[in-house]
Order: C-alpha cells, then structure tokens, then sequence
C-alpha cells in the first residue's frame, strides 16, 4: 500500500474505522502518529502530483518492528541501494528527535547498505536528517522527495525483510560480549527500560528488596548488569554459581566488585550501599537469610534476578527460592520479563514443543480447518451477527473434535478466550525450520556421536555437557565430555549450540493423556532435564541435537519439524 492510498483512507473514516483497518493491515500507529502521515502527504502534494507521490511512496511499512527485538519503525522503506526510516512526531523536539535517530541509525547500520534516518514534525511540517557525525540537520521537503525518488526500491515479502533484521545482529552478553556491554554497544528493550526505571526510582523512595524474573533468553541478566554499569559505587554483584570468564573480566578490567556467593562472609562491609543477586533460584537457605538479615538490618537494598526453570539440583527444586523471596518483596517491586529476545522464534517454539509435544491425534488437525477457523475469526467484527456466530462455532467445532465439550451459542463468550489460547496449543505441533537453524542427528555408538560434536565444536558451535556426581558412577557418565556443564554457563549465552541425548532421555505421556513429555534419568546426581534445558537455551541461532541410540526420541523430536 502506498502512503497516498493510506492518507485518503484516514481523511475519509472515523477513528473506529480507522482502528479496524489498522488490526487488520497490522499497523500499530498511535493516533498523533497516524494524522502525521495524514500531514506528511499533504505537505509533499504542495509540491507534487498524485501520481508521482503514490508511486514514491510505494514499498514503506508503516510500524513495522523488528522480529523478538520489538523497536518499531514508524515508516521504513527498503531498497537495494539505500534504506529509508521516516519517524513521525507531533512536536518539534530536536534532542529527542536525535535520540530517536540515533537508536533507529543503530539498528538499520548492521544491514547491507547505507540508510537515511529522516523525522518529520507534523506541528511545524519540518524534516530533519541524522547525518553521518550523528547531528541533526534541518532538509527541505524537495530534498527528502530526491531522497525516496532515487532509492531503488526493492519488493520484499515481510519474511524477506524480518530475515535482515537478525535479532542475535543485536544481542549481546554482559559475559560473551563484554566489550560491546562496557561500550554501550546495545539498547535494551522498552519493557527492560520501563522495569529499570521504575526499580531505580523505587531504590531513591527507600524500598528494599526487588524481584527480577524471566525466563531463557529474556534478556534479564543484561538488564541485572545494566543497572549494575549505572551504579555509581559500593555495589556487591554476587552470582550463585562459579564465575565465569565474563565475571572475571568485568571484575578484573572494569571493576566491577563480582563474586561467587560462596564468598559472601568476605565480601559484605558496611560500605556496601546494594547488593545484587544473580541466578537467585539456585541460592542456598543459609546463604539468603544472612543477605535478607544485612539487607533489613543496614537498610541496603537488595536486586535478586532469577528464573526458576534453571535450578539444576532436586534440593533447590524443593527448597523454592522464587516463594521465599515474594514473601518478603512487595507486590510492586516484583518485575517479570516474558518475551523470548535471545532464541529465534522458531528455536524458542521449537524447545517449548520438544519438552512437550501433543499426542498423535492432535497431529491430524486439517490445516484448511485451522486457516479457516483463523480467517472466519478475523473477519467478523465484535458484534457477531446470528449467521457469523453460527458459522464460526461450526467450522470450531470442527476443528475441536478432539476435545471434551464443545462450544455453543450460549456459553460462547464465556468459553472464548478459553478456547482459543487452549487451541492455538493445539495446532503449533510443528516448526517450519525455514533456515535450517535446528539439527537433529542420529548415531548409532557414542564414539561416533562425540567425534561428530568435535567436528561441530570446529565449525561454530558450542559443544555443552552434562554435571555428574563426584562419589560415584551415574548413567549419564557416559554422556560426558571434556566442554562445559550447564553451572559454567548459566547466564551465558553462544551463537549456535551442540548437545547429545542418549536412552537416559525419552518420553511418557503426561495425566491426560494429551502430551509426551520430555524426560531424563532420576538416577542423576543433577536434574537431568533441566541441565538439557539449561544447555539447549543458551543459543542465540542454531542448535544441534545428537541422538545416540534412542530412535524414539529421534523420531519424536523429527516429528515437530517440517524439514531438518
């Protein structure tokens, strides 16, 4: 769609209609940003034909955002010989305008060509351009119109275009890439912003004890080390676990006062004035009571960052840190974050379908009955008419067969929103592996399986092992080898990731008979599962997982996978 189709639109629909067609053009556009668009057109037909403006502005995405990332793009057109970003303002604020650019700059210079980062203020129907030292410069409308004339625009699918935009491009690790992090070489989302303002703000009114939660690849720890950079002084970072050379370097070179929680006696004083707590789910009792015991006593506030799937041992399953710990912070000082930006979608779909994967009669859903269920669905506006609803709890029903009850007239609304999370379970059985990011392989002996990961190790990726007992022999012995175990890289992160699974893993179906549920050997010293859970989530791009000997295992795992 072109802007001068998307302005008459705007000029010719109430606010309602307007937001329809948004939902349905999946367009995010806030109201002021909309009527710019609006103002952006009619400036550029001051000086222009129709013709001429509705061929230019062919090609822009409006709102378009980055894949996991999230930072939108207000208008942003692709060419071959040059990118174009377009933010719309209502105002005319140059410092934040910079800012803005700045950040938008950041993110289209890790693509192949150059990119004009351009704003436009609809109060004062002005455009201003970052230049290339970074500085706001003010450009006539003529200008900008030489500057869309002459990209060679390149027409792209959205799956083209979200494959430029590769979120592990912009992820970094305060551990993995440390000098990226001292450097300030990344943005942090707007929902770690919203959550580090609001902790910073609640340290200055006296609150003492914060919750950090997420989960793999959400970006907690470096939003934790984020908060800790911007520290002035006297902090106390303890990590629950052994250091890594990422803590060492940023202890040894940049002094940050890190160290392993076991070392706590030797590093509480009176001059700490906050302490952080990394990988809390794993902490021990005596160990938190004598932080929350400082902490209360000194007045000092306390940051505990945890995910509680990534306890590695049965006792801090049992002991349940993330319970104790909301029993002392209060409910506003609790902060999770939910959205995946490390892993692809794909990998994070992948994973989440691997350790629990849908029975075989679920695999027999009619994709043309899913897509029309779907399309029915969108199609209908909020007040279902008898004839829609009717036709739409039919083509549901036939979907929801293999469920228990089914959905009527008369318990529609109540059992909606129900129904339709429970169903969007149901149907994404299987990942398409569009780029090949996910490798199963199968072996016969372990020999052979372990001379494989070498040949992997050399070639990219990070080979991950498993911990084993110290007094004795366990059956995951035989899985072990010389790379790192899941307590070396807790909170690390690698670009692609390598792991084995043996007939110590394999699947049972869960109570209702609905799933097979990945499991490991209850004979280990550590959580089987969860080690596998902590390797397999370090990976940013691709992992590869080797099968020896189990070719159950193999043919579930293939089964989730339209290619591999």
């Amino acid at each position: 769609m072109d802007l001068l189709t998307y302005a008459y639109f705007i000029k010719n629909n109430d606010e309602e209609k307007i937001k329809e067609f948004n939902r349905r053009m999946m367009i995010d556009l806030k109201l002021h940003e909309i009527k710019s668009v609006e103002s952006l057109i009619d400036t550029l037909s001051l000086s222009y034909t129709e013709e001429w403006i509705s061929w230019v502005t062919e090609g822009f995405l409006l709102s378009y955002k980055i894949p996991q990332i999230g930072e939108e793009f207000d208008l942003l057109k692709m060419g071959s010989n040059y990118h174009i970003n377009i933010e719309l303002k209502s105002d005319l604020d140059l410092d934040k305008m910079k800012k803005q650019l700045i950040r938008k700059m950041s993110y289209l210079s890790a693509l192949d060509v150059e990119s004009y980062c351009i704003s436009f203020s609809s109060e004062q129907n002005r455009f201003f351009q970052l230049n290339q030292d970074f500085l706001l410069e003010e450009i006539s409308v003529e200008k900008l119109a030489e500057i869309i004339n002459k990209q060679e625009y390149e027409k792209l699918t959205l799956e083209n275009i979200d494959a430029f935009f590769e979120p592990s491009n912009y992820l970094i690790s305060p551990f993995n890439t440390v000098d990226k992090f001292i450097n300030d070489e990344y943005f942090l989302t707007n929902h770690q912003e919203k959550i580090k303002k609001e902790i910073l703000k609640k340290i200055e009114m006296d609150e003492y004890f914060f919750m950090l939660e997420g989960g793999a690849g959400t970006g907690k720890t470096l939003l934790l080390y984020d908060i800790i950079k911007n520290m002035s002084e006297n902090e106390l970072v303890l990590h629950v676990g052994n250091l890594n050379d990422g803590h060492l370097k940023l202890r040894n070179e940049y002094g940050f006062n890190i160290h392993p929680v076991y070392k706590l006696n030797e590093n509480i004083n009176e001059n700490i004035n906050i302490i952080f707590v990394d990988e809390s789910q794993r902490i021990r009792e005596k160990q938190l009571k004598q932080i929350v015991h400082y902490c209360t006593l000194n007045k000092v506030p306390c940051i505990f960052s945890l995910d509680k799937e990534q306890c590695l041992h049965n006792s801090e399953i049992e002991y349940d840190v993330k319970s104790k710990l909301e029993s002392i912070t209060n409910k506003g000082n609790k902060f999770k974050l939910t959205e995946k930006i490390r892993s692809n979608e794909e990998l994070a779909n992948f994973i989440k379908l691997f350790l629990k994967t849908p029975i075989n009669q679920t695999k027999n859903l009619s994709k043309d009955d899913v897509n029309s269920c779907f399309e029915t669905f969108l199609d209908l506006n909020i007040d279902f008419s008898s004839d829609d609803l009717a036709n739409f709890i039919k083509t549901v029903n036939r979907i929801a067969k293999n469920y228990d009850g089914k959905i009527s007239e008369k318990s529609f609304s109540k059992d909606f929103v129900k129904f339709i999370n429970s169903l969007r379970q149901e149907i994404n059985i299987s990942v398409p592996n569009r780029y090949n990011n996910i490798e199963i392989k199968y072996f016969s002996n372990m020999d052979n399986a372990k001379k494989y990961v070498s040949f992997k190790s050399k070639n990219g990726f990070k080979p991950l092992t498993y911990a084993t007992s110290q007094y004795g022999k366990e059956p995951l012995d035989r899985l072990v080898t010389d790379d790192e175990t899941p307590h070396k890289v807790i909170g690390q992160e690698f670009e692609n990731v390598i792991v084995i699974l043996d007939k110590n893993f394999g699947y049972k179906p869960n109570s209702n008979g609905k799933y097979e549920v990945f499991t490991g050997t209850s004979n280990s010293y550590y959580h089987s599962v969860k080690m596998f859970f902590q390797n397999i989530t370090r990976s940013r791009k691709k992992i590869s997982i080797v099968i020896v000997d189990n070719m159950e295992l193999f043919n579930i795992g293939t089964s989730i996978l339209e290619r591999f």
